[in-house]
């Protein structure tokens, strides 16, 4: 733009102008006491006319991108001198230069705007957004983030955010990370003044124009008053899904409540003989133990989960609890084969509670067969990067397999496709892998069986030297 000259000087002349054409044609200086030398046309009175107005003796042509972008106007030197030709091939690297220089300041003023432009779209908008780069580092942190997490920005932009963040975001983050895929959580509960925000939080994985991960974008979206009014809606649903609870209970606590009752007449009647007693006193037995393990596993779910965390080689873990169910499995006729790979370190675990994952999912194989069939356990670890690992549980069976349209439900409340099933194992096991920071997932397929992965992040410390390859059994 034009700066500190008078309106009239302002004004750019035509592109028809004689001027233009003779410098865009000819990408050389016009020296106006050249022009009498030449034949006397229109064209040449037109540029003298335009020279005498500009008060110049010569007109320097500026290109930019092969174009003719502007023309550089000077009057004759002070030593009333001619232009020698040196001073021609001067004044062209000149225009040359301010070519150049106006390329780059036309480059840097789109950059500017484009990035005020990106600034305040982000500022405006309605979600909370986190831009990581892959190495970690927070690059974007926009004003809903922060009104969200409540981190100042000078305390996360520029930051690992490993050393900054926590809680069910960061296991998004972790998540995408770790799986290179797209991650939802909904949910997500974070304090705040007066009350708290209810957030649904998704992670994208970001690659490159060669496909490669290059950081992750988080979004969070404010469902506050969406769950509030959808809270409202579906009263009516939560009564129904009491109602379906308590007659879920009843129809379990029933069955056995019979068996016992009829135990209790036939001991009092004294008409039975010592080996019916007997008999009915173990069916007895095992179904107040049934009844027992249902209760406990309702309070199980129904109760926060509270990890008993200390350093921990999973290896052995898989091998323990393998081990106390040798005989189940050879009363079943099933082969239980156990691959573990030795490059698992040791990390924080609560072991009871990863016995009853384990367990948990070889009792559901067993029970996905008949009789006979193989149910293989993977132990493995997978190097993330230099800071982050993932350790990979797997059971997978031959069983009978799940149809598809049901491996969503699968993990659900009292779910189940089993006779005699509690439906709620799995939903145990989702709940104990979540509470440390991992995710299961499910591949299966009917008549050729199932499998089941369970994904650990895990946090490798400078001393340990984990192998770099991966191990996908």
């Amino acid at each position: 733009e034009a700066k500190n000259l008078p309106e009239e000087e302002k004004t750019p002349f035509k592109q028809s102008h004689p001027l233009v054409k003779v410098l865009r044609r000819r990408k050389d200086v016009i020296i106006r006491e050249e022009l009498p030398k030449r034949r006397t046309t229109t064209f040449n009175l037109e540029i003298d006319k335009l020279l005498v107005q500009k008060k110049a003796d010569i007109a320097i042509p500026i290109f930019r991108e092969g174009e003719l972008d502007g023309v550089l106007f000077l009057s004759n030197k002070k030593s009333g001198d001619i232009f020698t030709q040196e001073d021609v091939n001067l004044l062209l690297t000149i225009g040359s230069q301010a070519g150049i220089a106006l390329q780059n300041a036309l480059l840097y003023e789109e950059a500017q705007s484009a990035r005020i432009f990106q600034e305040s779209i982000l500022t405006h908008m309605e979600n909370g957004v986190l831009g990581i780069e892959k190495e970690g580092i927070v690059r974007i942190y926009n004003q809903k983030a922060y009104e969200f997490l409540k981190i100042p920005p000078s305390q996360i932009i520029g930051k690992d955010f490993r050393d900054v963040m926590d809680g069910e975001i960061r296991w998004v983050i972790d998540q995408v990370f770790l799986r290179k895929e797209r991650i939802s959580r909904w949910e997500v509960k974070l304090p705040e003044k007066g009350g708290e925000y209810i957030l649904g939080v998704t992670g994208i994985p970001l690659r490159d124009q060669n496909r490669h991960f290059s950081g992750a974008l988080i979004v969070m979206i404010d469902l506050t008053e969406l769950r509030r009014l959808e809270s409202e809606l579906h009263h009516s649903e939560r009564l129904a899904a009491i109602g379906k609870l308590a007659a879920t209970l009843a129809h379990e606590i029933k069955n056995p409540l019979a068996s016992i009752k009829t135990f209790v007449q036939i001991v009092k009647s004294g008409e039975a003989d010592e080996e019916v007693r007997s008999n009915f006193a173990e069916v007895v037995f095992n179904e107040v133990e049934r009844v027992d393990n249902l209760l406990q596993e309702l309070l199980d779910l129904s109760k926060p989960e509270v990890l008993h965390k200390k350093e921990c080689n999973m290896n052995k873990i898989v091998e323990e609890t393998l081990y106390s169910l040798l005989q189940e499995a050879k009363k079943r006729e099933i082969e239980l084969e156990q691959v573990l790979d030795k490059n698992v370190p040791t990390f924080p675990v609560d072991p009871q509670r990863m016995k009853q994952v384990i367990l948990n999912l070889v009792i559901n194989a067993m029970e996905a067969m008949d009789k006979r069939g193989k149910i293989t356990v993977y132990s493995g670890f997978e190097k993330v990067d230099g800071r982050m690992g993932k350790y990979l549980l797997k059971v997978k069976d031959t069983g009978k397999g799940i149809a598809e349209e049901e491996i969503p439900k699968i993990f659900e409340i009292f779910y189940t496709t089993k006779k005699g099933g509690s439906g709620l194992g799995l939903a145990l096991v989702k709940k104990i892998v979540e509470a440390h920071g991992g995710s299961i997932k499910v591949k299966s397929e009917l008549g050729k069986g199932s499998e089941f992965m369970v994904i650990l992040p895990v946090k490798i410390r400078e001393s340990e030297k984990v192998g770099e390859e991966k191990w996908i059994p």
